[in-house]
């Protein structure tokens, strides 16, 4: 078996004496799966950057707690930034402030962040497992996604996609 030898700083010798008491693996393992953690993940960016991707990071607001804002990151590339949504199936009114984006992830999932500028409470991640859930996603029978949104992301895609009317 193979040694090594890790230097830490005394400022990381709390984090390492705390693995070993509270993880109850031995420390080689401990080691040796972050290693493989951060290479797979480096991996993956580097798949990424190959398809146009990056890391997104955005930040939302808490689920059980609006006034806590968190980050949440994914690979993706955004398809569609800030734009002012436009509901035609409904009658509602968006603050101007509001913008919605989308991404797509790289797993080919549609991910859709909501943003209100005037407000920081109001930040909220969406994702669709593909374009069809992205575009047939409904609450109350009304549409999810303002058409204007489902139009870009289609075109970004090279998706059809025509909008039903009821007349």
């Amino acid at each position: 078996m193979a040694q090594k030898t890790i230097y830490l700083p005394d400022s990381a010798l709390v984090v390492w004496e705390s693995a070993q008491q509270e993880l109850g693996e031995s420390m080689s393992t401990l080691v040796v799966d972050c290693l493989t953690r951060k290479i797979e993940r480096n991996e993956q960016l580097k798949a990424a950057k190959k398809k146009g991707m990056k890391r997104i990071v955005v930040k939302v607001a808490d689920d059980s707690n609006s006034e806590v804002i968190r980050k949440k990151a994914f690979i993706g590339r955004w398809l569609v930034g800030d734009l002012k949504p436009v509901a035609e199936d409904r009658a509602l009114h968006y603050d101007g402030g509001l913008t919605v984006s989308a991404a797509l992830t790289q797993n080919s999932a549609i991910a859709v962040y909501w943003e209100n500028q005037h407000n920081d409470d109001n930040k909220e991640l969406k994702v669709y497992r593909d374009f069809d859930a992205f575009k047939n996603a409904k609450t109350n029978g009304f549409a999810d996604n303002p058409v204007n949104l489902v139009f870009a992301v289609a075109a970004e895609l090279d998706e059809d996609f025509e909008e039903e009317l009821d007349i």
